[in-house]
């Protein structure tokens, strides 16, 4: 185990330290990004995390936006680039009123329009 790189998330009790083996002492956090989502955020924080992401990669398109290609093409590309970064994760979310306006609004707002 790399105790560098290595991270400790308690539960309950929270012990002064935690050591490996080799005495390395781990780093004690209250919340890490594991597999793209943060572990003991809110929905509603991790939903503007993945929104901000989902933002980059409609603005790394743009050459594709400008382009002569199809729409269908282009609402494809959307669909299967920035639409799978928002929703990522989306399935562990506690959705809110207010969450899923705000998720309807992003989406339409992201939409290409050429």
């Amino acid at each position: 185990m790399n105790a560098k790189k290595t991270k400790a998330m308690l539960y309950k009790e929270t012990p002064s330290s935690i050591k490996t083996l080799d005495g390395s002492e781990l780093e004690i956090v209250h919340d890490f990004k594991y597999l793209g989502t943060w572990t003991a955020s809110t929905s509603e924080k991790d939903f503007n995390i993945r929104k901000a992401l989902a933002w980059k990669a409609c603005n790394s398109m743009d050459k594709i936006w400008k382009s002569n290609l199809p729409r269908a093409l282009k609402i494809r590309l959307f669909t299967t680039t920035v639409k799978s970064v928002l929703t990522y994760g989306a399935e562990t979310w506690t959705i809110t009123t207010k969450m899923r306006k705000a998720m309807d609004g992003c989406y339409t707002r992201l939409l290409p329009r050429h």
